[in-house]
């Protein structure tokens, strides 16, 4: 194909530099999302949106990932130690962050990590709020889980089309 439309995530690997709007923790809110967008679609960034034989043609936002986990008392970073958190298997920097706070990192894919957390392989999901439901993630939070009262990351949708 051209071109897809991925998450932010994932479109990491093919723009460092718009892969960079979904990392954790530099986008507090959606004012701030918008205000960034505004200054992603200015045409002087034009050559950043290029890397090598792929383009960023667009970007829009997606929502904020909460964290959902299966014991309230998991409600800050330290209290994640010791617990299994999903990381998305082709991102290497997630599982590593997930690892320096002592945590265990499970790599999975956005597919079976809700199964997985519904099943109990893992304690800790970040996730759309709107996975609450569709997904039926309150099925991994029962009886005593939660979801932590804090964006950690924007979401983004972005298409990735080839250069030529």
């Amino acid at each position: 194909c051209d071109a897809a439309l991925m998450s932010g995530l994932r479109a990491r690997q093919f723009n460092l530099y718009s892969g960079s709007v979904d990392a954790i923790g530099a986008v507090p809110d959606n004012q701030h999302m918008q205000t960034l967008l505004q200054v992603l679609s200015h045409p002087k960034q034009a050559g950043h949106m290029v890397q090598g034989d792929y383009v960023v043609m667009g970007i829009y936002p997606a929502g904020a990932a909460h964290i959902f986990v299966n014991d309230r008392s998991i409600s800050s970073l330290a209290k994640a130690a010791g617990h299994r958190v999903a990381v998305l298997d082709y991102d290497q920097t997630q599982a590593e962050m997930v690892a320096a706070i002592g945590a265990t990192p499970v790599t999975t894919d956005i597919v079976s990590a809700p199964n997985k957390f519904n099943n109990g392989q893992i304690d800790i999901l970040p996730a759309p709020l709107v996975a609450y439901e569709i997904l039926e993630l309150y099925k991994g939070m029962s009886p005593d889980g939660g979801i932590v009262d804090y964006p950690l990351t924007q979401l983004s949708m972005q298409l990735i089309g080839r250069l030529d």
